[in-house]
């Protein structure tokens, strides 16, 4: 029998990334630009001008999807929101950009909804 080893977590932090489930949470692997470099959870993407890759979200960018997880950069293989419902400052925040109405209804028509939301409430 393999031996199990737990640990103890000393905190919880909450992120308040995801905003409610009111709208099913879909994910999907996609291929990231070899060039976007470091990538945070949460950070917007966007279609590279190649069309076959993602990359951190520019205004007036094609939206695509929110990146699921840290990505080292170089390139690779990532996985994305293609769907839900998430805290529009906290995206902003992450992405390094106060994304444009424009922006957001673009997302929305994804299914990628972007709203505000009071950061003293956890959803997740």
């Amino acid at each position: 029998m393999a031996k199990v080893e737990l640990s103890r977590v000393e905190t919880l932090h909450y992120e308040n990334l995801i905003n409610d489930n009111k709208y099913p949470i879909l994910t999907a692997a996609r291929e990231l630009n070899s060039g976007a470099g470091a990538l945070k959870r949460g950070t917007a993407l966007q279609v590279n001008a190649d069309g076959a890759t993602l990359e951190k979200m520019t205004n007036g960018g094609t939206a695509s999807a929110i990146l699921a997880e840290d990505a080292a950069g170089g390139g690779g293989v990532a996985t994305v929101y293609l769907t839900g419902q998430f805290n529009r400052q906290k995206v902003d925040e992450i992405t390094g950009i106060t994304l444009t109405d424009a922006d957001v209804e673009k997302f929305r028509a994804l299914g990628i909804y972007l709203e505000y939301a009071d950061t003293n409430t956890v959803s997740e």
